[in-house]
């Protein structure tokens, strides 16, 4: 390849913007186009494989891009991943083997400088040429698979997979959503158990979540913590359950832990309802897995469940839905049966998939959240028997009825500071609600505390550290009381009310060397490998031992004074095993925000960065902040207090950017 252009991009790889895999991609389109020194084809290829793999994006939007090439790039740099794959995954199974070949031959490369990327300019009049070009396939020919990459109508440049994946989905969506709603009865059910919680004087969302969930084929649930998504999911559960004995249902959610909690959630709202033994035991027998697992995921054989071989379920309901990335939300959508009504719950404001796609943040943006039809409130007031108006008639949209936003969270304070901070954090970037709410709390549930910058920080942490105390069982207790906690039910009541965060693994306010100082302000004694009263947190499902990704566990010697690891089950009771039978793991007394996601604690320390970086985002901001459910705080590296609320205020106004053409697809 003798164009200058492809040479100094490809000067630019790891750890720059681009890893050796998207040059690859690259060189593989161009050779089979027969033209390995086209610059504006191979530049495609390059920015199409480089925003699906370090971005995290479905597609590039020619149309959006800045007129600055290089600033772009700089864009990219100091993204940091918990995610590092040395094969290709389930989702990169279609490219041609070649692609993966000889990986090696790039790292021993020299390298030239860094003052190669200022100069590069984009191609002009890209997008036409594209469009014309033979190796570049247009929305008709998309799915013959002849072309790796596809240019749609609107700009946006896909890998084929993608857009494929996203058409798919796209049109299993728009079925349901033209599928006439079942119509309601009124439900005994519901006015003995629901009434009285869902039918508030302000607030009657819930009861139209559970109305929405019962008379359609598509229902999308969005709610930040607290907000009573899974309170709803129990009532839909228990209404199908009690109107139809027959009825096949299923729950499933992206990952082991997020499968586990929902469980145990379920279980603890279906103690609470007034029905029969046999309903209870019905719902309490409701089958909950992965969605890998759901779909009989077979590593290099691909799903059991697909489009001609069908899941057995007349309802699925699938939670963490913000987690789930196109092409897995696509299988899903496939393997359902047409009379299968289905289920999205998850919070949009949220951390997206470690994956591609944003596809639950997608369509809960669209402007048709809480936008209910006439006929949708004559089946609101026939299923709740009651008369009030509880919710307007509102204007048409694609996802009129269909999509419900709940509002008032049960977790925080009513108007206490975290709620009012949360909600601050999503205001519009010229909003000073936060930064007004930072500068005028240093106690109370919020607390922004200054440490010194660079390496003296971790030393000043582990100082105020050891100053904290944490409730437990009704009374304050120093950190280092966690080392003579003799009740291993204490122990896990500790774990589960305190809990250190991070958004980065590395520096010295990453999670790595937080775990390394917190054992001994917990009062413990590392020696060797394990050691009494560890935490570990498992990054591997083992479902044949009952261990999922998140996962946490206790190290304590048991009656002949051998070290094991202790799992609480949802049930209450312990599983033990050998640290050598356990799936890969890492120590658990800090977490990033990532794996904290779907978590709830009482007190969150939160260590944020000193130096800003693309990747402190609101949606890493929120989902951290919202992990505290009385107190939260915050302890940054910096000169002055100003400087940490600038930095803070810089990270909530920059928002996570997944451009797709889903709502397009759907016409909104």
């Amino acid at each position: 390849m003798a164009c200058e252009e492809i040479a100094r991009l490809e000067a630019l790889v790891t750890p720059g913007p681009f890893d050796y895999i998207d040059i690859h991609f690259a060189r593989l389109v161009c050779r089979r186009a027969g033209d390995e020194s086209c610059w504006p084809l191979y530049l495609a290829a390059l920015l199409a494989g480089h925003v699906v793999n370090r971005r995290r994006q479905v597609c590039l939007p020619l149309r959006a891009l800045p007129s600055d090439l290089a600033a772009w790039l700089g864009l990219a740099e100091d993204v940091e991943t918990d995610v590092v794959r040395a094969s290709p995954t389930a989702d990169e199974a279609f490219l041609a083997p070649e692609f993966f070949y000889d990986v090696t031959r790039f790292a021993e490369a020299e390298r030239p400088g860094d003052d190669l990327a200022p100069g590069l300019e984009w191609p002009p009049d890209w997008e036409n040429f594209l469009r014309a070009h033979p190796a570049v396939a247009g929305p008709e020919e998309a799915f013959s698979r002849r072309q790796l990459l596809v240019l749609d109508d609107d700009g946006r440049l896909y890998l084929q997979r993608y857009y494929e994946a996203e058409q798919r989905l796209a049109g299993l969506i728009r079925q349901r959503l033209a599928v006439a709603p079942r119509p309601l009865t009124p439900e005994p059910f519901f006015r003995e158990n629901l009434a009285p919680r869902f039918l508030g004087p302000d607030d009657s969302l819930q009861a139209a979540a559970v109305c929405a969930g019962l008379r359609n084929r598509f229902t999308l649930i969005s709610g930040g913590p607290g907000c009573g998504k899974t309170a709803v999911l129990a009532a839909i559960a228990a209404l199908v359950a009690a109107g139809d004995p027959g009825a096949r249902m299923a729950l499933c959610a992206p990952t082991g832990l997020a499968q586990a909690r929902l469980r145990q959630a379920l279980l603890a709202e279906l103690e609470a309802f007034v029905c029969p033994l046999e309903l209870r035991e019905r719902l309490s027998l409701l089958p909950a897995t992965t969605i890998h697992r759901l779909l009989g995921y077979r590593p290099g054989a691909g799903y059991l469940y697909h489009r001609d071989h069908r899941l057995p379920f007349d309802l699925l309901i699938v939670d963490e839905a913000s987690m789930v990335p196109l092409a897995l939300m696509a299988a899903l959508f496939a393997a359902l049966p047409d009379e299968c009504a289905v289920i999205l719950s998850g919070d949009r404001y949220q951390l997206a998939s470690v994956e591609a796609g944003a596809v639950f943040a997608e369509l809960c943006s669209a402007a048709g959240a809480n936008c209910f039809s006439p006929a949708f409130l004559a089946d609101f007031r026939t299923l709740t028997q009651t008369t009030r108006p509880g919710l307007p008639a509102t204007r048409e949209h694609c996802l009129q009825d269909h999509l419900v936003e709940l509002k008032k969270s049960h977790r925080f304070l009513p108007g206490g500071e975290i709620d009012r901070l949360q909600r601050a954090l999503l205001a519009a970037a010229e909003d000073q609600g936060f930064a007004e709410l930072c500068r005028s709390h240093s106690a109370g549930e919020i607390a922004l505390c200054r440490l010194p910058p660079g390496n003296a920080a971790a030393e000043s942490a582990r100082r105020r550290l050891a100053e904290l105390t944490v409730l437990l069982a009704g009374r304050e207790v120093p950190l280092a009381a966690f080392a003579e906690l003799d009740e291993l039910s204490l122990a896990f009541a500790f774990l589960e009310s305190f809990r250190v965060l991070a958004p980065l693994r590395r520096g010295p306010c990453g999670v790595d060397n937080l775990n390394r100082l917190l054992p001994a302000v917990f009062g413990l004694r590392p020696q060797g490998l394990y050691y009494q009263g560890q935490a570990l947190l498992m990054v591997n499902n083992a479902p044949q031992l009952g261990l999922f990704n998140g996962d946490v566990g206790l190290v304590r010697p048991d009656a002949a004074g051998r070290l094991k690891v202790w799992f609480k089950r949802t049930d209450g009771d312990f599983a033990v095993f050998s640290p050598r039978r356990l799936p890969a793991h890492e120590n658990a007394f800090a977490l990033t925000v990532h794996k904290a996601q779907g978590s709830g604690y009482n007190r969150v320390v939160l260590f944020w960065p000193e130096h800003d970086t693309p990747f402190l985002t609101r949606e890493m901001m929120y989902t951290a902040v919202t992990r505290a459910a009385s107190k939260l705080e915050i302890w940054m590296p910096g000169k002055d207090r100003a400087a940490l609320i600038a930095g803070l205020e810089r990270a909530r106004c920059r928002r996570v950017e997944r451009p797709g053409g889903l709502r397009h697809s759907l016409g909104f």
